[in-house]
């Protein structure tokens, strides 16, 4: 087991030579820590190159000791893999060699494969949900339908009313006129009663299709498949199959169309889907909603080149951050397997909670623990230390002070007069002491400083600024200093 790392003049403890006084579920978590530019990735590569059998020793600024305190681990470390991952996109490079992984190079999964790992995610705390979804803006496809059938008297059936020539020429109107020489009461007149009529023609377009097809789900398909082809197909391909499919008074028949069979398989296959799982209608939108409940035996349906088109599986209420974390959970774990002939292990994780926001932050390392504990176990490995690098304060509050190596930015040197809080100190004193930065925003700051400026100077100009600054202040402390301040410029 590695006791230390020394690197330059930064010196990081890795565990308690005495197994009972850990208190991780793995063999040791450390933590380097500090502001971006304070060398935490640097140092981590140096500990990358110090486990690589071709990398010049001597050279190597980085020193591992083991539990004797041996300083040359050479004879040992064909028993070490090292595993690296960080999920920023300036990564550094490593060179290849048969001990160590770079996980941070692993393909983001299939979401199908993701779900092979539940029960890793479950390991992590996460609950994952595969739904497919498709959404369809019916009324666009409508209002589309009757700009091309107000605009070509050719799409129209016989049976079309004299509405559809009365908009065409409200349309030529409005197309006709000038700003440089029609009034601007008169365009937009002209504008208005364009719009109307569209709109109540595209009202009837839809109306039409709903009573020539009732059933909703039939005409959901057909809008499905239409919005598909919109960008891949003229409009007269589109109307055909509208008019064949779903039926339509206003439609003419004579167009043909090479694509009618194409467009016939894809909403017999919509038409199939939508039997199952939920459909909603709004104003303007169908919406739709499958629970894929057994992933591995519906993949290769949802992987179908024609129902992939239509409708999309997806993560359901999953955040970008925990789409972060999923991947970092499986990256890691292929990243163990593969070292898992090895008795040692150390697990670099370099700004892994960097897109997590602050209660995923606070669990992190907890979650991290039970994670490694579950492959500790699960590829009978003896031994797995985790060495973190990170800025959060937030993962400062989970480990003892004697296992964080804190560094400074534009400095060799990370020893300190104080010693900062660490172990289950509140985040605001870490803040304070460890990160030396105050626990409220910039701006809210220098408001502030400008408000007790101005009560100090008896700024009366600035008195109803002040007043409303020191009402929005939602800490108690500092509203009532200002609230005296404030009352005892008003006795003087």
């Amino acid at each position: 087991m590695l006791t230390s790392i020394k690197y330059d003049k930064h010196h990081l403890h890795l565990g308690n030579r005495s197994p009972e006084k850990n208190i991780f579920s793995i063999n040791s978590i450390s933590l380097l820590i500090g502001p971006n530019g304070s060398g935490k990735t640097r140092f981590m590569q140096a500990i990358v190159a110090a486990f690589d059998a071709e990398a010049h020793y001597r050279l190597n600024r980085c020193k591992l000791f083991l539990h004797d305190q041996t300083e040359d681990y050479r004879p040992v470390k064909a028993l070490w893999g090292v595993v690296y991952y960080t999920p920023v996109q300036n990564r550094p490079t490593f060179r290849a060699h048969d001990d160590f992984v770079d996980a941070s190079k692993v393909p983001p999964k299939n979401i199908f494969e993701l779900l092979e790992y539940d029960e890793l995610f479950t390991d992590f705390g996460l609950k994952v949900k595969l739904v497919a979804r498709a959404s369809v803006e019916y009324r666009r496809i409508c209002e589309e339908f009757a700009s091309a059938l107000i605009d070509n008297p050719d799409f129209r059936s016989s049976d079309a009313s004299d509405e559809f020539d009365n908009a065409r020429h409200a349309r030529e109107l409005h197309k006709a006129t000038s700003h440089y020489r029609d009034d601007q009461t008169t365009i937009l007149e002209l504008e208005k009663n364009d719009k109307k009529l569209h709109q109540e023609l595209t009202e009837k377009i839809y109306e039409d299709f709903q009573e020539k097809c009732p059933e909703e789900k039939k005409l959901a398909s057909a809008m499905l498949v239409i919005q598909h082809m919109f960008s891949r197909s003229n409009i007269n391909q589109l109307l055909h199959f509208a008019k064949n499919y779903i039926g339509s008074k206003f439609i003419n028949t004579i167009f043909k169309s090479e694509k009618s069979l194409s467009f016939l398989v894809l909403a017999r296959l919509a038409e199939k889907q939508l039997q199952t799982g939920e459909l909603e209608r709004t104003d303007s939108h169908y919406n739709y909603e499958y629970v894929i409940k057994h992933p591995k035996r519906e993949r290769k349906h949802f992987e179908n080149p024609n129902i992939a088109k239509l409708f999309k599986p997806e993560l359901d209420k999953v955040s970008s951050g925990e789409w972060a974390l999923l991947n970092q959970i499986i990256a890691l774990h292929e990243s163990i397997e593969k070292l898992h002939h090895k008795n040692n292990l150390v697990v670099l994780i370099d700004e892994g909670d960097a897109f997590l926001h602050l209660n995923w932050q606070r669990q992190y390392i907890y979650q991290l623990d039970r994670f490694l504990e579950k492959c500790k176990h699960r590829f009978a490995i003896a031994n797995i230390q985790l060495i973190l690098a990170s800025h959060s304060p937030m993962l400062a509050s989970d480990i003892p002070r004697t296992f964080i190596c804190h560094m400074e930015a534009n400095s060799t040197n990370s020893q300190r007069e104080t010693l900062p809080p660490t172990f289950a100190a509140p985040l605001q004193s870490i803040l304070n002491l460890a990160f030396t930065s105050s626990t409220i925003g910039e701006f809210a700051t220098q408001t502030i400083n400008k408000t007790i400026k101005n009560l100090r100077n008896n700024e009366r100009s600035e008195w109803e600024r002040d007043d409303y600054v020191i009402s929005i202040i939602d800490d108690p402390t500092i509203k009532q200093v200002l609230t005296e301040m404030r009352d005892g410029v008003d006795s003087q």
